[in-house]
């Protein structure tokens, strides 16, 4: 048996978490979370579980994002993409190549970045040079394999940012793969219907995705599916954001667990 919670949507013409987002617009940002804080006692009790404050608790939620990034070139020591999204230098990511032949993930890291502008010919977005971080003897024979198939080799050796040696390929096909990156942020307040996290990166709102809860370095996380339900600028960080997350699944050990630790806050 798996825990579902179905809800029914606020009217977004007509909620009062709606008309607070339109008063922060005139008054600034910077009082966004006062203003829903204060303005909506009524809307707060009409919620379906209590909510609980868990500052000072240090509990925190881990998320996988995905980004898809288009392969310009690659050798066995890494390789320059392309993404619509920023990326920081010296983030560690998962590259996963999903061909169906050559299928492979491989640590990196991003080594440098360069701003592309919009023009005839490509959008908008960033330049990476990614570093693979010590791929076993296999991971490079697949490597080579998918770079036989999919690029023309250059003659000239990689002599930039990565390791002076490798050959370097074209990849001719523009193809894509998925760069995965595992973050860790703190839980501001939990309910059994959800929570609000605290983050840097902008999320799409209604956005799927699994998480875990961690409530203590001993305790099983909580594994949970969850939706992005709203996104606002938080008050207490310049490039933060107040994220609140719908809780849509959850397995019954994991709803025990939940309903165990709110009971002994």
């Amino acid at each position: 048996m798996r825990w579902l919670f179905p809800g029914k949507a606020e009217s977004s013409a007509s909620s009062p978490l709606t008309a607070s987002l339109k008063q922060a617009k005139k008054v600034g940002t910077k009082n966004v979370d006062n203003i829903i804080s204060t303005d909506n006692k009524d809307y707060a009790r009409k919620r379906r579980y209590p909510r609980h404050p868990l500052e000072g608790k240090n509990v925190h939620a881990h998320m996988v994002f995905s980004e898809e990034v288009v392969f310009k070139n690659l050798s066995v020591s890494g390789a320059l993409i392309f993404t619509i999204k920023d990326i920081p230098v010296g983030g560690r990511y998962l590259l996963r190549i999903q061909d169906r032949e050559h299928p492979l993930s491989l640590l990196s890291t991003v080594k440098w970045k360069q701003q592309q502008e919009n023009s005839e010919e490509m959008f908008g977005g960033y330049l990476a040079g990614l570093s693979f971080t010590s791929p076993t003897f296999e991971e490079i024979v697949r490597l080579k394999d998918f770079m036989r198939t999919y690029g023309e080799p250059d003659s000239r050796t990689v002599n930039d940012s990565f390791t002076p040696g490798a050959l370097r390929y074209y990849i001719k096909y523009g193809e894509r793969a998925l760069l995965n990156r595992h973050e860790v942020l703190g839980v501001k307040i939990i309910s059994l219907g959800g929570m609000l996290i605290e983050s840097s990166r902008q999320m799409n709102v209604d956005g799927n995705y699994f998480m875990k809860i961690r409530t203590s370095t001993k305790d099983e996380p909580i594994k949970i599916k969850g939706r992005i339900a709203s996104i606002v600028p938080s008050s207490s960080s310049t490039h933060g954001y107040n994220v609140g997350v719908e809780f849509l699944d959850m397995a019954d050990p994991d709803k025990v667990m939940l309903e165990k630790f709110i009971h002994n806050l």
